[in-house]
């Protein structure tokens, strides 16, 4: 009886432990689409867009996979290594990153990642269990091609399509102690920057299958209907539905030009359940310098919002750099709602987080603009120009002059400083970026009254206000 009671006691101590683990999970990735411009969507993203991983990255290679095949007119099968053909690859999961955070050591914590509508097909560490070739061989059809109806059909085409797919991986991984000296098991030196980048993070470091990293990665295609809708208007600007039943807290319209040029098409705003807007096409160029210093700082400032630290949205971002914000294109950036993720991207652990946080971001891309054909384009929405408001502060001033706007957009604006005999002191150009304030130089300038003018090229007549300076 008390060997017995000491067994008991044993086992829930064990139990108590586990409990007493302050368990943190923060996990973040991207769901890629790409459309035309007439809100259609590409099918086989897995030939279109293609972001490389490191050779260690394990994965299921559907390029060269074991099929059935049967001879011609005779009903003997055998399996062969056939071209695989790819069917309902709407989306690409790129990028999943799961981090660990925890006050001491945890063994044998069972991941578990669902995924209804496609295929987790890329991986590190290796899960225990995972699609195998027996999962995928059932999941595979094949399209049967006649030459006469006389004769059974013969070149049969296997085809493996990601609606209804059912897709998952599970883990069992050592959480290592926060203070471990242990390091990943491929060195920072060996590895590139897309995989370097998420390594700086205060997450501990983890083990599973022999493989040591700091987080668990995993990337895959599928089928489901994205949230994102993007639509060309006649004049070029862009219309974006919001196909969810959630609000979308942030929506940022990116582009990079062939030429190297940077433009912001608005600033980043929200956009509710089953809405749509317009994205004005911005033709002020954005400086390497405003994008560090305001918009990827407001876009980190919006991933932290919705749950990641500091340090794992820089690194979310930095691992996007040349991917994402370097190469040629127009991207559309989004928040996914977080039960939209639940839903599609299913996640239990044995250990139960005392915190979990899932920042998804989309990332549709839309072709670019065809100016010889607007006809099949739709309307633009009826959109009136109104008054941009300035903000000038301190006035009046001894010696610093700031100016802020409220327009949705950056913009270029004219500055000029005229006293009351008509006399310029001052002329110069500023970029103005929204939310943020624009130092007007008036070191030099004596003490007056001057009328301040304000020429955004919208206004003919520009805005005026008197300013002091003491």
């Amino acid at each position: 009886m008390k060997y017995f009671l000491s067994i008991l006691s044993f086992t829930l101590c064990l139990a108590s432990s586990a409990q007493n683990h302050k368990l943190v999970v923060h996990e973040w990735g991207t769901f890629t689409s790409r459309y035309n411009g007439l809100g259609i969507p590409f099918q086989d993203l897995n030939k279109v867009i293609d972001e490389k991983v490191p050779s260690f990255v394990h994965n299921i290679n559907f390029d060269n996979f074991n099929v059935l095949s049967r001879s011609q007119a005779k009903e003997d099968y055998w399996y062969s290594n056939r071209v695989l053909s790819l069917e309902n690859v709407y989306i690409k999961m790129e990028t999943p990153v799961l981090y660990f955070y925890s006050d001491r050591p945890i063994d044998n914590l069972d991941v578990k990642v669902q995924f209804p509508f496609g295929s987790i097909s890329e991986f590190y560490p290796l899960p225990y269990h995972r699609e195998d070739t027996t999962y995928v061989r059932s999941k595979v059809k094949f399209r049967e091609f006649t030459i006469d109806s006389r004769i059974p059909s013969w070149g049969d085409a296997p085809y493996l399509s990601f609606k209804n797919y059912n897709g998952f991986a599970s883990w069992k991984i050592n959480v290592l102690d926060k203070a471990s000296s242990i390091l990943p098991s491929e060195p920072d030196a060996s590895v590139p920057n897309v995989w370097l980048a998420p390594r700086k993070t205060m997450s501990n470091m983890i083990e599973a299958n022999g493989e040591r990293e700091k987080y668990i990665f995993y990337r895959g295609l599928a089928s489901f209907t994205n949230p994102i809708i993007p639509f060309y208007s006649k004049s070029g600007n862009i219309i974006v539905k919001n196909n969810c039943d959630q609000d979308l807290n942030y929506v940022l319209v990116y582009e990079m030009t062939e030429d190297g040029k940077r433009f912001i098409w608005e600033n980043s705003k929200s956009l509710k359940a089953q809405y749509e807007t317009m994205f004005i096409k911005s033709r002020t160029e954005i400086s390497d310098q405003l994008w560090e210093t305001s918009f990827r700082l407001k876009f980190i400032e919006a991933l932290v919002s919705e749950g990641l630290y500091h340090d794992e949205a820089e690194a979310m971002l930095n691992t996007w750099n040349n991917s994402y914000f370097e190469k040629p294109g127009i991207k559309i950036f989004w928040t996914a709602p977080r039960q939209f993720t639940d839903e599609i991207l299913p996640i239990s652990f044995s250990v139960s987080p005392i915190s979990l946080e899932r920042v998804m971001v989309g990332r549709t891309e839309i072709e670019n603009f065809n100016s010889s054909n607007t006809v099949q384009y739709r309307e633009d929405y009826p959109f009136e120009q109104t008054k941009t408001s300035y903000t000038v502060y301190p006035n009046p001033t001894t010696s610093e002059l700031f100016i802020r706007s409220d327009y949705f957009t950056s913009e270029k604006v004219e500055i000029e400083l005229v006293d009351f005999s008509g006399r310029k002191v001052y002329q110069g150009e500023l970029t103005i970026v929204p939310t943020m304030s624009e130092k007007i130089p008036i070191e030099n300038i004596a003490r007056g009254i001057y009328r301040l003018k304000i020429n955004n090229g919208r206004n003919k007549c520009g805005r005026q206000l008197n300013i002091s300076i003491r």
